[in-house]
Parts: C-alpha cells; sequence; structure tokens
C-alpha cells in the first residue's frame, strides 16, 4: 500500500513539473510573434535598395498587409514593399489578432540633368508700342535656353486731339430790325404802322384805316439758336481738354 501512494505522489510531482515547464513555453511563443523589419530606409534611385521582403515570425497564420500612402511605398499580398517616391510611410502586417508595424523611408538620390552653362544669346520676340498715356516694353528670349528680360518703353506723352462738337439745346427766337415800329394788319391786308398805345387801345397813324385785327408786331425774322459744347479729345486715352460754349444762330427763310 505504502509502495502505491509513493508512486502516486511521484507521478502528480512529474505532472506538476512538466504542466509548470510548459505554460512559459506557450507565452513564450505568443510575444516572439513580429516582423522581421521594423524600420527600412528604400531608395528610387538604386535598384538593390529599392525594394525589400517583410515577413510575420512566430506565427503561421497568414498575413495582411496595407501601406499608409501607396504613393511613397507600396506593398504586396506577400509583403514585398517597393519604394514609389521620396517619403515615409508605414506598412501594416494584420496576423490574426496582432498589428505589427514597419516604418519605411523612401530616398531619391538621382541627381537632377545639369544645365550646360552658355553665353545667352538674346532676341526680340515681341513689342509693345507705348501710347500717349501707357508705356509700353519689349521681350526678348534667349535663343539657347529658356531665358527672358524685357526693356520698358515710357510713355511718348504725344496726344493725337480730335475736335469734337456735342449737342446742349435750341430754341426759336424772333429779331426785331433797325426799325423799331409797330404794325398791325388791317382788314384789306395792309400793313398799317401804329401811332401809340393808350387806355383805348392802339391807334394807327393811318387816319383811313378800314380797322385791323390780330396782334401787332414789329418788322424782323425769326432765328434758330443753337447750344453746343466745343472740346478736343484724345483718340488714343480719351482726355479732354479746352471745353468752350459754341452759340449758332440760323436765320429762318420763308
Amino acid at each position: 500500500m505504502g509502495k502505491v501512494i509513493t508512486k502516486s505522489i511521484t507521478m502528480i510531482t512529474i505532472m506538476a513539473v512538466a504542466f509548470t515547464l510548459a505554460m512559459p513555453a506557450r507565452v513564450d511563443a505568443a510575444t516572439k510573434v513580429k516582423l522581421n523589419k521594423t524600420k527600412v530606409t528604400l531608395d528610387v534611385a538604386k535598384d538593390k535598395s529599392k525594394a525589400v521582403q517583410l515577413k510575420v515570425k512566430g506565427t503561421s497564420k497568414k498575413a495582411k498587409w496595407k501601406t499608409s500612402d501607396k504613393k511613397i511605398a507600396a506593398v504586396s499580398k506577400t509583403g514585398k514593399v517597393t519604394a514609389k517616391k521620396k517619403g515615409t510611410a508605414v506598412i501594416t502586417a494584420k496576423a490574426g489578432k496582432r498589428v505589427l508595424k514597419c516604418k519605411v523611408t523612401v530616398k531619391d538620390t538621382r541627381k537632377k540633368k545639369a544645365t550646360a552653362s552658355h553665353t545667352h544669346k538674346y532676341k526680340l520676340v515681341f513689342t509693345r508700342k507705348p501710347t500717349c498715356a501707357k508705356s509700353g516694353g519689349k521681350l526678348f528670349a534667349c535663343t539657347k535656353c529658356d531665358a527672358t528680360y524685357t526693356k520698358s518703353i515710357p510713355a511718348t506723352g504725344r496726344h493725337k486731339w480730335v475736335s469734337k462738337t456735342e449737342f446742349i439745346s435750341q430754341e426759336r427766337v424772333w429779331v426785331v430790325g433797325e426799325d423799331k415800329t409797330w404794325y398791325v394788319y388791317c382788314w384789306n391786308g395792309h400793313k398799317v404802322p401804329l401811332k401809340h398805345f393808350d387806355e383805348h387801345g392802339w391807334e394807327t397813324q393811318d387816319s383811313n384805316c378800314c380797322g385791323w385785327g390780330g396782334d401787332p408786331f414789329q418788322d424782323g425774322h425769326a432765328e434758330t439758336v443753337v447750344h453746343n459744347e466745343i472740346y478736343k479729345k484724345c483718340s488714343t486715352c480719351g482726355k479732354i481738354k479746352d471745353r468752350t460754349k459754341q452759340e449758332l444762330r440760323i436765320v429762318e427763310t420763308d
């Protein structure tokens, strides 16, 4: 009986030790899931350093890959990262519940083509003529490269004056002649001079007048008076000078 108990205790002890030793092994296996690289530097100018293969270690689960900026660094389904242009991106791998990241820095060591130096040979390509009020200019371009320069031409100050007449108004007036005598037409159609005017009305100077009608009048003529404004205006810039008033009298004829 004692031997059986001793064997049982021995077996339990061995199992307990084995279980204790097995636990840390599983924890260590879980903590070892990681990427083969967490930081990489690539160069778009060099084939050898243009791409890199990332791998997830410590698990048999298939990883899903993703890039934060595919214009800088692209990643394939198998974890191959390829540089695209200068910048920084983050590659993310998800394996089960674990999310792993790798920072990718992309450089571009390509040298820009140097422009061969030369003596500029300029040629006139465009001219903007100056006016009386606005300046002009000349544009010159190098026949060997894209270099250009401009040369200003000052305004001429020479206006092109054109005489202008602007109508304002007109009116019709009666102009009395040198003879200031008032007349009236009698019933027979004769023009009869009037002597004076009193409280009884007009009195004719002709005692033989048979009577008259209509309004008294003085000899003269009708004129049309036209009021204008004349000035000079520049046909180029529109400047105006020498404004004056003008009155034209046109004699009306029957």
